[in-house]
């Protein structure tokens, strides 16, 4: 159950098309071209279902 918990914690869910995904496949799959994901964390991410790219924010994280 702790498990669970831990990998909920870094869910977002994308505001276009609603999917929920793990911040670190995003990174893996949708940012892998983008220049600026060598540098960490720019404050964006892409969803991999839809491509679109929005700001991460606190409020967006699913619990």
């Amino acid at each position: 159950m702790r498990k669970l918990s831990a990998s909920r914690k870094n869910l977002i869910r994308c505001p276009k098309c609603g999917y929920s995904f793990n911040i670190m496949y995003a990174r893996m799959t949708a940012c892998g071209d983008c220049p600026s994901v060598a540098l960490g964390n720019c404050g964006m991410i892409k969803c991999p279902f839809c491509k679109e790219e929005f700001p991460i924010e606190k409020r967006l994280y699913t619990v």
